[in-house]
């Protein structure tokens, strides 16, 4: 999963951290996705996360954040015929999650409302949020307050994902990106702008803060999805047996075609001495 916020309401702390099953994280993140799948329980949890501040005349800063998890214990076998639920990816992680005093999930009430309600309201200033057009801060407040990077409720099942199979490798990847689906009037789970006041048709100074996600889920085999759920099939005993007796047959084939072609060498014309 990875996760942007671009902002220029208020300052962030500059961060840089790289984290392997931390408590602080993986406690949160498990009992969130084991509402959605019990049997489910996280192997591995990796976090990088930085923020950055891109433009320092604007005040425009990123939050970006990467996990990558592997999961345990949501996969069910028939036969060769494997299946998981992947529910959990629509979970709803609604802790704190702070590191190194940086607000890692509920940003929006840590540090978006606060600047958000402070702002200087005219009778021109136009609060924009997710595609609609409001004359204060009660709407788009409320929904500051909600957000949360780890608020994945927004997320369809998995088989409305980008799909994408490599027939070669035996791989299956799905990819779900916000910005390229019309998932949202505003593109985005959360783009909040404020334009304080109008002159003509343009709003000076302007407020944003948009959250662009992007989740990715790959598979080390053919796969396909109903729902929630992929499937895939393991090869067979006999897939694999039949394989071998053929790479053994062209073996033998080619060996046989070799000697053959040097017992059968025609005998070159002997020399005749010279006198």
């Amino acid at each position: 999963m990875q996760m942007k916020l671009t902002e220029n309401f208020t300052d962030l702390t500059q961060l840089n951290v790289s984290l392997t099953n931390a408590t602080a994280l993986v406690n949160p993140v498990q009992t969130a996705l084991q509402r959605k799948v019990p049997s489910a329980s996280i192997h591995l949890l990796q976090l990088q996360a930085d923020t950055t501040l891109l433009n320092q005349s604007q005040h425009l800063w990123l939050l970006k954040e990467n996990y990558t998890i592997v999961i345990a214990g949501a996969i069910m076998t028939a036969g060769s015929r494997i299946s998981s639920d992947l529910a959990f990816l629509s979970m709803n992680v609604s802790d704190s999650i702070n590191i190194s005093n940086v607000e890692l999930n509920t940003v929006g009430a840590y540090y978006l409302l606060g600047p958000l309600n402070s702002l200087p309201v005219t009778t021109s200033t136009g609060f924009f949020f997710d595609g609609e057009t409001f004359r204060s801060t009660v709407i788009p407040g409320i929904n500051t307050q909600k957000f949360k990077f780890l608020d994945f409720t927004w997320v369809p099942s998995i088989s409305h994902w980008s799909r994408q199979d490599d027939i070669l490798k035996q791989s299956t990847q799905w990819d779900l990106s916000p910005s390229t689906t019309n998932l949202f009037q505003g593109g985005f789970p959360f783009n909040l702008t404020v334009g304080l006041v109008k002159r003509e048709n343009t709003y000076l100074p302007i407020y944003e803060a948009v959250f662009d996600p992007s989740l990715e889920v790959t598979v080390s085999s053919n796969a396909w999805a109903d729902g929630t759920t992929i499937y895939f099939d393991l090869p067979s005993t006999l897939t694999a047996l039949m394989a071998a007796i053929t790479a053994s047959t062209v073996t033998v084939a080619l060996v046989g075609f070799v000697i053959d072609r040097r017992l059968t060498r025609p005998a070159l014309p002997k020399r005749k001495k010279r006198t």
